[in-house]
């Protein structure tokens, strides 16, 4: 057996007896370690919400900008193609009468509408306008095409009294209890008659624009009451419907929009008389279309200090009989969140060449003039552009005036409210000042800049060429 020598065992007790120092981190390490995951973890969390509040303030703006987008561009859809059919844009005259601009014959406007305002001011449980802001009317060809007669059709003929449109042995014409029979058919194309059966279908009477091809500026109106005869009913694919006016109640309305023009039969309702084209080559239904902002009671937008709500602000259009306040289906809303439509107008009033042809009448003629002043030729870009200090459009004081273009403005909102973000003032939009401006809506007042200043805001304005009324 092996022992060891009594002086290495002794060296090894003594050594085995010493205790190893543990491995760890001191308490000043850790407090250090703690300070720094602090620190970063703060700069984590403040990127990520740098983040998340310009991904929150992108997705704002997208919405706002997508908005504005398709609530332009159905407004333009239908602006622009105001007047078509026939109707001009206005008659010459005082302002004040009817037909004359600002309340034209093809587009009108109220502008800058007061309190308590209604889009149809003739009912009173019709829908509010929002305070300040413009009510724009279109009229035209809209939902139908135009539909073609060919040779035209004499709106009075001695030789066949059982086919002709009016009646009576001499001027003023009767026209009441007629057909008007339009052919399947012009120029070898079949006429889609589809949508004016639907729209008669769904509402009755309703007003049709006839028109002399051989003398364009000569028109009449026709008070459809029904279908006399379907197309499947008709040998040759027509259309025929009961027509009527001199005994319309509306009649009185509707001679508003048919000025007195030479070349045409004068046609009696009441004690009055309208002109009638002497042939009918054109015809259409024509609308009436009314843009309006008004507050809508089931949303609400809750105001940036949560002091309340105001109901939702929507961009909404209606339809009505031509110049009555006669309500055609349903109201359809556009845009939701638009606190503002406005709208102004760019009329060539230059002289024209002849009479007057130098150099400037040439240079001028064609161009609208806009630089922001009450003399320039944009109407309702400025606070003095009241109805009453527009020119009367009488060719002899402005050279025939020529409607070249519509601009449409709109200011929308976010639809929620975004903290740490105030929105700059609005300042002027066209002739309207929104500054601070306070107007009542809804239950109580607000205004532009202290009640909403954490929304996301947005101005855009669309011109839209009149292509139908030069």
């Amino acid at each position: 057996m092996f022992t060891a020598p009594q002086g290495r065992r002794a060296a090894v007790t003594a050594s085995s007896s010493k205790r190893q120092p543990e491995a760890g981190f001191s308490l000043i390490e850790l407090l250090i370690a703690m300070f720094v995951l602090t620190e970063v973890m703060a700069a984590i969390l403040l990127l990520f919400t740098g983040l998340s509040d310009i991904a929150r303030a992108q997705t704002n703006i997208a919405e706002i900008q997508q908005n504005q987008r398709l609530t332009h561009r159905a407004l333009g859809e239908v602006v622009r193609e105001t007047g078509l059919g026939g109707l001009p844009a206005t008659v010459a005259g005082p302002q004040g009468n009817p037909g004359v601009f600002p309340d034209g014959l093809a587009i009108g406007l109220r502008n800058n509408v007061p309190a308590n305002t209604r889009v149809r001011p003739t009912f009173g449980t019709s829908e509010l306008v929002l305070q300040g802001s413009d009510v724009l009317t279109v009229r035209g060809v809209f939902s139908t095409p135009i539909y073609y007669v060919s040779p035209q059709l004499a709106s009075r003929d001695p030789d066949n009294p059982g086919t002709s449109l009016l009646t009576g042995a001499a001027e003023p014409y009767q026209l009441a209890g007629r057909q008007l029979t339009i052919p399947g058919r012009f120029l070898g194309s079949l006429q889609d008659f589809q949508p004016l059966i639907d729209a008669i279908n769904a509402q009755a009477p309703r007003l049709l624009i006839v028109r002399d091809l051989l003398n364009p500026q000569s028109y009449g109106l026709l008070e459809v009451t029904g279908i006399a005869q379907l197309p499947a009913a008709c040998p040759t694919g027509c259309l025929s419907l009961n027509v009527t006016f001199s005994d319309s109640g509306d009649a009185p309305f509707y001679a508003q929009l048919v000025p007195q023009r030479a070349g045409s039969f004068s046609v009696q309702y009441g004690a009055a008389t309208v002109p009638f084209p002497r042939r009918i080559g054109a015809i259409g239904l024509l609308e009436e279309f009314r843009y309006f902002v008004r507050g809508d009671d089931t949303q609400d937008v809750l105001l940036s200090d949560r002091s309340g709500t105001i109901p939702t602000p929507m961009l909404s259009r209606i339809s009505v009989i031509p110049r009555t306040d006669n309500l055609v289906g349903n109201r359809v809303d556009i845009a939701e969140n638009v606190f503002d439509l406005q709208v102004a107008f760019g009329i060539d009033t230059s002289q024209t060449c002849p009479p007057v042809c130098d150099a400037a009448t040439i240079m001028g003629r064609g161009q609208i003039l806009e630089d922001y002043t009450q003399n320039d030729e944009v109407f309702f870009n400025h606070p003095q552009d009241a109805p009453g200090n527009l020119p009367d459009f009488s060719p002899s004081n402005t050279g025939s005036p020529e409607f070249h273009f519509v601009r449409l403005t709109t200011f929308l909102l976010a639809d929620r409210v975004e903290q740490g973000h105030r929105g700059t003032p609005i300042g002027q939009p066209e002739d309207q000042v929104r500054r601070a401006q306070e107007i009542n809506f809804g239950s109580g007042d607000f205004d532009y800049l202290n009640s909403l200043p954490n929304y996301r805001r947005r101005l855009l304005s669309t011109v839209v060429d009149l292509r139908n009324l030069r």
